[in-house]
């Protein structure tokens, strides 16, 4: 689990879906697909503009999320 700015992120290894991400901040949830590159899947609550501003952070942070999932294969 990683937080800022008062939203939640959690990855979640589920085989048969893309690699993922989940962003939560109170009642408000988004997921995004990290491959082959960062779009948002799902949104149920976030603005347009909060969903870009998670986009962007996600993008920024691609490499650690990857990077954390590969490790649970490894």
């Amino acid at each position: 689990m990683w937080h800022k700015r008062g939203e939640s992120i959690a990855m979640h290894v589920i085989l048969r879906e893309p690699a993922h991400i989940h962003v939560r901040r109170g009642r408000d949830e988004a997921r995004f697909w990290l491959r082959p590159e960062v779009v948002p899947a799902y949104n149920d609550g976030f603005g347009a503009k909060d969903l870009n501003r998670l986009a962007r952070m996600v993008i920024a942070h691609r490499a650690d999320f990857e990077r954390a999932l590969d490790e649970c294969f490894a």
